[in-house]
């Protein structure tokens, strides 16, 4: 496995033909410092045979190599415990050791060469395996879920109804006292139910009832699953959204990503 510098940060393990085709991307230039087992110490990719790749590299840069960096160091010859991600080209799970981190997208051995293609073509990498999910199909997975919600949320304040009726027996005083404490038990409960329901399904399944419906995932720019507390941001910026006279949701229907407001705050996507 190799390792490269970058920004002064030691970067890897990744495989030679991930290294290699960060190269021929421009992704690293032919000054990057690299290392591998079996080499003294860091040194510029330039004089490293194995990654001679094209006679551009070659003469790339001129001048004397650049020293390795001070903090940069072997790591040690234990196996690091396996990592694994998702490929944001065909969404695949595989070893974080064999993909490529290329501006924030995941890319798997099996996508390399179409994925740095598209990049040489000067066409956008697309996010293979997935479709955004456009606005429409999305208001219909919000109506489900909000069904949903309002049965939640009329159970858990059932008995709170009740106890509003019965303190009318017990004088004007009692009854006043009950209903703010309604109110306000009212606004809570509409607040942290939806909080708590797509905090849930979120993480757990990548999606609420209403999406899994239709058929929508709600992820990360990488492919994977938003955690608890991201999924909890991710409904209480929906209701930023909403707030701002529904501008946040409509901004669905002219992002390149279709992404809401929300979805910009918590980086993420809404895919088929």
């Amino acid at each position: 496995m190799w390792y490269y510098a970058m920004n002064g940060q030691q970067q890897g393990p990744v495989s030679l033909d991930a290294l290699q085709a960060m190269f021929r991307s421009g992704h690293l230039g032919a000054d990057t410092l690299v290392w591998r087992e079996g080499m003294a110490e860091w040194a510029p990719a330039r004089t490293v045979a194995e990654l001679q790749l094209t006679s551009g590299l070659q003469t790339a840069a001129t001048g004397d190599a650049d020293a390795p960096l001070p903090s940069l160091r072997a790591l040690p010859t234990e196996p690091a415990p396996e990592l694994r991600a998702c490929c944001s080209q065909c969404g695949q799970g595989f070893s974080s050791a064999d993909l490529i981190d290329y501006q924030g997208k995941l890319v798997c051995p099996n996508c390399k060469e179409a994925f740095f293609q598209r990049l040489r073509e000067g066409l956008k990498p697309q996010d293979g395996g997935y479709e955004y999910a456009g606005f429409w199909i999305r208001v219909v997975a919000v109506l489900i879920d909000g069904v949903i919600l309002a049965m939640l949320q009329f159970v858990v304040l059932l008995p709170l109804g009740m106890g509003s009726a019965m303190s009318g027996a017990l004088g004007e005083t009692a009854e006043t006292a009950a209903t703010v404490v309604s109110v306000g038990v009212t606004y809570l409960v509409q607040i942290i139910v939806p909080m708590l329901y797509q905090g849930f399904f979120l993480s757990r399944y990548a999606a609420t009832p209403g999406k899994k419906a239709l058929g929508l995932k709600v992820l990360r720019p990488d492919g994977s699953q938003l955690s608890f507390m991201r999924a909890v941001c991710r409904s209480l910026a929906s209701g930023l959204s909403g707030m701002i006279l529904g501008i946040g949701y409509l901004m669905v229907a002219f992002d390149d990503e279709r992404r809401a407001l929300h979805d910009h705050i918590c980086d993420t996507r809404v895919v088929r």
